[in-house]
């Protein structure tokens, strides 16, 4: 009876809906709150509770593409125990109650070379999986997102428009100019390699990415299994979105031209192959800048000395110069594998 009330009480200051829980065929001991998501000791192991406030179709959709995955072969993805009813949540009006086991270990180290090279090779197997997932009532502009030549075209276009309005020092003029030529840069590149071939192959294969494959999303347990979290954000569009996103943050975190960094597409290509024109896309989209908006945004915010505004954009812009050395390492790597 204690251990039920304090279990309750816990529920009442975390807004959880007891009923709810009670849902699932297990004995609730105790609730912590971990991060996002909620730590339940039962008496048939730790869970994982996480509320999600979406549409129906959207956690139903989830609820599919974790299955699939399992069906597939891989099982390394938090699925969703059903309830007692045999559904697989339950939701009280826009609350959706997702369970699944917990996932016992921590968020893998950008910096360690063997985390990240379980990690990307578990990415590839991912997207081998990651194909064939058919889901009602998809609509079709779910396969629309996410341009990435329109959205450069669409940068180019505004840092264009901005330049005549910047009044600052000719340095910050230069760099909004630079970025723009990127932009148009990283366009053509993706036009050479055939993006929108690759994105209609998207369509085909009903495949997906993950679309936030971050080290919080990525968990190395004790035994060294690596599991695969934070599917809520997928995306129908090209595989070669993680691997980008995975590659800057790592590039980000250890520098790029670190051995870490230059094993990531080998390690990858290992278990799922890529084309040269795959390379390219990778290559056209690290190659814009994407953080320097990022940075003039901050600086304007934090209104810093001319002096510090300069030093941090120099600092940008000498990380850039040796992602540009590893861009030039990646067309090397391309052409010794093709001779």
């Amino acid at each position: 009876m204690e251990i039920r009330k304090m279990w309750q009480e816990d529920c009442r200051e975390l807004n959880i809906d007891t009923w709810a829980l009670k849902q699932w065929d297990f004995d609730l001991y105790h609730i912590m709150p971990r991060g996002k998501v909620i730590m339940l000791e039962t008496d048939r192991g730790t869970k994982c509770l996480k509320i999600v406030q979406n549409t129906e179709h959207e956690v139903f959709h989830l609820f599919l593409l974790l299955e699939h995955l399992a069906q597939q072969g891989f099982k390394k993805v938090p699925r969703l125990i059903r309830t007692k009813f045999g559904e697989p949540y339950h939701n009280i009006g826009n609350r959706y109650y997702c369970i699944s086991d917990w996932i016992d270990g921590r968020p893998i180290d950008l910096r360690d070379q063997n985390d990240v090279s379980k990690a990307i090779r578990q990415l590839a197997r991912l997207h081998q999986a990651a194909k064939g997932l058919i889901l009602p009532m998809e609509k079709e502009a779910s396969f629309d997102r996410n341009n990435w030549k329109r959205d450069f075209i669409i940068i180019a276009v505004k840092l264009e428009e901005l330049m005549p309005a910047v009044t600052g020092p000719p340095f910050l003029k230069q760099s909004l100019r630079m970025m723009a030529s990127q932009a148009v840069i990283s366009y053509r590149m993706l036009e050479r390699a055939g993006y929108h071939q690759f994105r209609q192959l998207v369509k085909r294969e009903l495949s997906f990415c993950h679309g936030a494959y971050h080290s919080h999303h990525v968990i190395a347990s004790p035994s060294g299994e690596i599991f695969i979290t934070g599917f809520d954000g997928w995306q129908r569009d090209l595989r070669l979105r993680d691997l980008v996103d995975f590659i800057r943050l790592v590039g980000s975190a250890e520098g790029w031209n670190s051995p870490i960094a230059s094993q990531i597409i080998p390690e990858y290509a290992g278990i799922y192959p890529l084309d040269a024109a795959e390379i390219e896309i990778i290559q056209a989209n690290l190659w814009f800048p994407v953080g320097y908006w990022q940075l003039l945004k901050q600086l304007a915010q934090e209104n810093s000395a001319l002096d510090q505004t300069r030093e941090r954009m120099d600092s940008f812009l000498r990380q850039e110069e040796e992602k540009q050395k590893y861009l030039a390492e990646l067309t090397q790597w391309v052409e010794r594998r093709s001779c």
